[in-house]
């Protein structure tokens, strides 16, 4: 109830109405001439741009990844954690807060794309989606049967948010203000719930005894 509480409103909180700046980097500068140093100041603002948007979808597809293996495993994971009642709530809200993080990514690289007058819907239908992919059919397997690779995934793709944040905070004024207020938003809640991962994976763990388990959570680290 407290993590509800502190929860943000998509609509609300976040200042959609605010026209965006598409003269502003959506990375810093900084970042983006360690990788490809001696670029003019327009070639490092076009490469800062494009890894934004880059960075937000794939924010976007990993959360909507999550999202369709929860619409189709739920029935698994209420039996899986069903002495664990707690932590199930806890998953409920974690499943929740990442749908809105999704919606959250497309509507700002949708905002965007419309601010320069590009082809939203051309954009979209070029990016890859592991949510469509065969990989994703495998991992849905493995989590069916209660195997660790769906949270080892979820576990790699929470520590990305800190490390982009962080990254964003060491020019700060430099960057868009929505761009940076979204990762912002992103950033407090994912902090929130970072040990869900961990939590759901010992949980887990504990119900895999012997030989055959622990192969198992070491295929499961491979899978993922």
């Amino acid at each position: 109830d407290r993590m509800r509480r502190k929860a943000w409103d998509l609509d609300r909180d976040l200042a959609w109405d605010t026209p965006i700046d598409v003269d502003k980097p959506l990375l810093p500068l900084a970042q983006v001439d360690r990788v490809f140093p001696g670029l003019a100041y327009d070639e490092q603002l076009v490469l800062s741009q494009l890894f934004g948007l880059v960075a937000a979808q794939i924010f976007s597809d990993a959360e909507q990844f999550l999202n369709k293996t929860r619409e189709q495993l739920w029935g698994h994971f209420e039996r899986f954690f069903a002495g664990h009642p707690a932590l199930l709530e806890l998953g409920t809200q974690f499943f929740d807060e990442e749908r809105k993080h999704a919606e959250m990514f497309r509507r700002y690289i949708t905002a965007w794309l419309v601010a320069r007058g590009l082809d939203v819907e051309r954009f979209f239908a070029e990016q890859p989606r592991f949510s469509e992919s065969w990989q994703h059919r495998v991992i849905l397997r493995n989590a069916a049967r209660g195997g660790l690779a769906f949270w080892w995934i979820v576990l790699l793709a929470e520590e990305e948010s800190p490390l982009i944040y962080r990254y964003l905070e060491e020019a700060p004024d430099d960057i868009e203000p929505l761009y940076l207020q979204i990762h912002r938003k992103h950033f407090e809640e994912e902090a929130r719930h970072a040990t869900s991962a961990y939590t759901a994976m010992a949980y887990l763990a504990d119900g895999m005894m012997g030989w055959r388990s622990a192969w198992r959570r070491r295929a499961d680290v491979v899978l993922s």
